[in-house]
């Protein structure tokens, strides 16, 4: 039985030994996935970010040239935007029916 016990013995330090083997490679293994996945997500973010601020920009243009258009046509704007008005209160009275 002596020889059985040491047998066992060591075929569970051979198991230990194995796990704490596998366990640093695993863990290698995802510290190198979670760099990659970060390095992934910075740029995603600069992409965003770079998007945004090419939207502000043409968002801040299309307002100046409306601006200047409302300037150049004040009463064009206001007979547009009365029509726009009507069009759309005849379409809110027409769906209550």
């Amino acid at each position: 039985m002596n020889r059985q016990a040491e047998r066992v013995i060591g075929d569970l330090k051979d198991v230990v030994k194995d796990t704490k083997d596998l366990v640093a490679v695993t863990t290698a293994d995802l510290v190198e996935k979670v760099q990659v996945a970060e390095v992934q997500l910075r740029k995603g973010i600069r992409a965003a970010k770079g998007a945004c601020e090419e939207l502000q920009e043409r968002a801040v243009t299309g307002g100046k040239l409306v601006g200047k258009a409302v300037r150049n046509h004040p009463y064009q704007t206001a007979g547009i935007a009365l029509a726009a008005a009507l069009v759309v209160g005849w379409l809110i009275g027409r769906s209550r029916r």
